[in-house]
């Protein structure tokens, strides 16, 4: 009978340590009473998508806010969470009813934060190009033959876009070859 007794302080502990855990506005993993109603969803954790991201001047990109929640699904709460941008002169956000786009002002890397109950997140946005490349570089091709031609801008997160339909396309010698740009072909 003498294990009983420590036996039930044991209990004891255990339980007081368990049900301590659950009380307090902290995250304690534990989901509070009063959580549950689409206001106050039990959320394990808060994310943006895309946590990277590039985009040119005037050129737009949507985020979501996306909510991990305590029994392991996912939902877009993009519509009630707090929204804001690090340095409102290089994008601003438009918050509209069903997305978030945010318009590239200025070159230069800015952030994307998120806040809902206590919680945070944040995604990277670079806007701009730092230089633009043709590919192929050099070029030797016979009479009558072709040759595609790619425009790519370079970001200053290091991605590359893209840009061939974008841009305007001149050749310095039409005695030597002649340019045809066409959508996404330059030939």
């Amino acid at each position: 009978m003498s294990f009983i007794k420590p036996l039930k302080y044991s209990i004891f502990l255990c339980l007081y340590l368990l049900l301590s855990a659950c009380g307090s506005e902290s995250n304690s993993g534990f989901p509070r009473a009063d959580c549950g109603a689409h206001d106050n969803l039990c959320i394990n954790s808060l994310a943006i998508t895309p946590k990277f991201s590039s985009i040119l001047i005037d050129g737009e990109k949507t985020f979501r806010a996306i909510a991990t929640l305590t029994d392991g699904s996912e939902k877009d709460i993009s519509r009630d969470v707090t929204w804001s941008v690090g340095d409102e002169s290089i994008a601003k956000l438009n918050l509209g009813d069903s997305q978030v786009v945010a318009t590239g002002l200025k070159a230069g890397i800015t952030t994307i934060s998120v806040s809902y109950r206590g919680m945070q997140s944040v995604a990277q946005l670079s806007v701009g190009v730092i230089s633009y490349s043709i590919t192929p570089v050099v070029s030797t091709i016979l009479t009558a033959m072709t040759q595609k031609y790619q425009a790519f801008a370079i970001l200053p997160n290091g991605l590359q876009l893209d840009v061939t339909a974008s841009v305007t396309w001149t050749i310095d010698d039409e005695a030597v070859a002649s340019l045809t740009a066409t959508g996404e072909e330059v030939v």
